[in-house]
């Protein structure tokens, strides 16, 4: 009896959720997510480091750990910061995510 009364309150709470305006999506503010790469110290790569990664990635150009950052934001807006060899910030890239219909579009 519990499973079922928890079931309708779960079904519930979901069909309010789409009747919120936004349809089939989650229409509160967006984090960003905060990437940065830097040299590592033996000068052979690139980490990307971020709190939404479990640990840092190595790469060897900053062209790849651009790219899989701007993945892992493809639905959420992102700030990438690229640093340089004495830490000081070379670049800070502001990526905004693709919209639904452009991505369809595309396909």
């Amino acid at each position: 009896m519990k499973q079922k009364k928890a079931l309708q309150c779960f079904c519930r709470a979901g069909a309010n959720l789409l009747q919120a305006g936004n349809p089939g999506r989650f229409s509160g503010p967006l984090l960003t997510l905060e990437f940065e790469i830097r040299q590592r110290q033996r000068r052979d790569g690139f980490t990307l480091s971020s709190d939404s990664l479990s640990f840092p990635l190595w790469y060897l150009s900053v062209s790849d750990a651009l790219g899989y950052a701007r993945f892992r934001a493809a639905t959420q807006p992102a700030r990438i910061s690229v640093y340089g060899n004495a830490g000081e910030m070379i670049e800070a890239i502001e990526h905004e995510p693709e919209r639904l219909g452009s991505t369809l579009g595309r396909l």
